[in-house]
């Protein structure tokens, strides 16, 4: 370029040559401005990987559900710290791998808590379906021995809170 410029400060120079470096000169620009196009369109792409992931880590971290299900610690959280770091060095594709891992890392954390949710739920609703059906079958035995006994029972009321031991019905009425 600097001998370009001595070139035109010549008042009988050789035009065609200044000319041919010249477009060489707008040449070599367009290459490197595509380049650095498509090294910011990869940055840029590793840097929303990295905020997706960083996202989604926070959420595992916060995570708590019901039933005392909750994802201890940040699930994902070395490799967002790697990626961030290959970021840095201006290797992208790296990063954003790493991020996508993170990602993942979160996500399948979230699942396997929401998946035992799920199960200390249907846990807890058998649980509660076996308790009303021992209840419901003391009820039919409390109803069944009054039928046979001939008499009240001096145990208090029928409802169904009530507790009587599993032989009631059918010892106390000889059959």
């Amino acid at each position: 370029l600097s001998d370009t410029t001595t070139a035109l400060q010549q008042p009988h120079g050789d035009w065609n040559a200044v000319d041919r470096t010249a477009d060489q000169l707008a040449a070599d620009a367009a290459t490197w401005r595509a380049r650095l196009q498509g090294e910011l369109a990869r940055a840029t792409a590793s840097v929303e990987a990295i905020q997706l992931a960083a996202g989604r880590i926070r959420d595992a971290a916060g995570w708590s559900g019901a039933l005392g299900v909750l994802i201890s610690g940040a699930p994902g959280q070395d490799r967002l710290e790697q990626a961030r770091r290959f970021l840095g060095e201006g290797d992208y594709e790296a990063a954003k791998n790493l991020a996508g891992a993170a990602l993942r890392e979160a996500q399948q954390a979230i699942e396997a808590a929401e998946a035992e949710q799920r199960r200390r739920r249907r846990e807890q609703e058998r649980q509660e379906e076996s308790r009303r059906r021992a209840a419901a079958e003391r009820r039919s035995s409390h109803s069944t021995g009054s039928a046979f006994s001939g008499g009240s029972r001096s145990s208090g009321s029928s409802s169904s809170r009530s507790s009587f031991s599993s032989g009631s019905g059918s010892s106390r009425s000889g059959w």
